[in-house]
């Protein structure tokens, strides 16, 4: 065999193309799914950006808990996932509405 410049063709060797439908963060989400999650969880599992989220939990459309020590100014924010749950699915059925308006 010559020693060419460019590699020998294999197609076994062709390496496979990563999935793109989930961030990496999401792959490390647990399994079994919680009713709290982290900030962080919350914006790889829906894809919402942590400014959203922090509107949504300041206007008190979502619950949210902070766990901290007492005196501590830092701790962990926790969200509720069945009141996220419960506020996309109103989106959801207003959205809908708004397109029965639209077609009718």
């Amino acid at each position: 065999m010559e020693n060419t410049p460019f590699p020998v063709y294999n197609p076994m060797q062709i390496p496979k193309p990563k999935s793109t439908l989930l961030p990496p963060q999401a792959a490390a989400l647990p399994s079994n799914p919680s009713e709290w999650l982290r900030v962080k969880e919350v914006v790889a599992l829906y894809r919402i950006g942590r400014t959203t989220v922090f509107s949504l939990m300041r206007s008190g459309i979502i619950r949210s808990v902070s766990l901290k020590n007492k005196g501590n100014i830092r701790g962990i924010r926790l969200i509720s996932r069945t009141s996220f749950d419960e506020y996309l699915a109103a989106l959801a059925a207003t959205a809908e509405g708004l397109s029965k308006e639209v077609n009718s």
